[in-house]
């Protein structure tokens, strides 16, 4: 189980920086600071979410 939920955090993780590049298209610096803002806010939510699924998971395994 630990192998999976690794691959869905390296999953997640290399997903959040695509969303925040444009897929490698442009940085954050060159993005407005409101749609940057709005991206790690999305980041951060979906992390949250993902924590406490893995929690979840971790307690009944």
């Amino acid at each position: 189980m630990t192998a999976v939920l690794s691959k869905i955090t390296n999953q997640m993780i290399n997903s959040c920086k695509r969303y925040l590049s444009c897929d490698g298209t442009k940085t954050v610096w060159e993005q407005s600071e409101e749609i940057v803002k709005k991206k790690i806010s999305s980041c951060i939510q979906l992390n949250g979410e993902y924590q406490s699924c893995f929690q979840r998971v971790k307690e009944e395994t």
